[in-house]
């Protein structure tokens, strides 16, 4: 039996890569609350329209598909501060909150959550894991946030990845 991934913000480039890479080797449901624009190749069978926002959509979805783990790359991740940080709220840590509420309910124990380097405090050397965490955008502030929640549900295992500067050698 195929583990069962349910990958949240697929439209995005991380989760249209990690999809390309891993479509035939897992069985990944795929929701973000707008089509697909990279890789036309993949697999797109599994494509689920929807807003994280709308928890009662999220729990039909869980309750069908009933996933082993969640990869939540879905986020506001433009940096810009001319967005209003309700935006960033709704999107990041709402939706994340949503998640892990879902999550709860139907007993799923695993999360990969996507964060960002963005929570350190700035400076002009190496950050290291164990750096200051104080961010110093709406963006970083948002995710840090999020990982905060995460940190409060004791039930569920998760894996915090603090991405920065994302590119890959994947191609079309």
């Amino acid at each position: 039996m195929s583990i069962k991934i349910i990958l949240t913000g697929s439209s995005g480039y991380i989760a249209s890569c990690f999809n390309l890479l891993y479509q035939n080797k897992y069985s990944i449901y795929c929701l973000d609350k707008t089509k697909p624009k990279f890789f036309n190749k993949i697999k797109r069978k599994k494509f689920i329209k929807c807003n994280l926002l709308d928890q009662k959509k999220l729990r039909k979805i869980f309750k069908k598909i009933k996933p082993d783990l969640v990869i939540h790359l879905a986020a506001q991740s433009t940096v810009n501060e001319k967005i209003k940080w309700v935006d960033y709220y709704e999107n990041n840590v709402k939706a994340t909150k949503n998640i892990l509420d879902v999550m709860r309910i139907f007993k799923i124990k695993k999360l990969i959550f996507s964060s960002t380097a963005s929570v350190y405090k700035e400076k002009n050397t190496k950050i290291s894991e164990n750096d200051k965490l104080k961010p110093n955008s709406k963006y970083g502030k948002s995710k840090l946030m999020a990982e905060n929640f995460i940190k409060k549900y004791r039930d569920i295992n998760f894996i915090i990845l603090r991405f920065f500067n994302v590119c890959s050698a994947i191609r079309k």
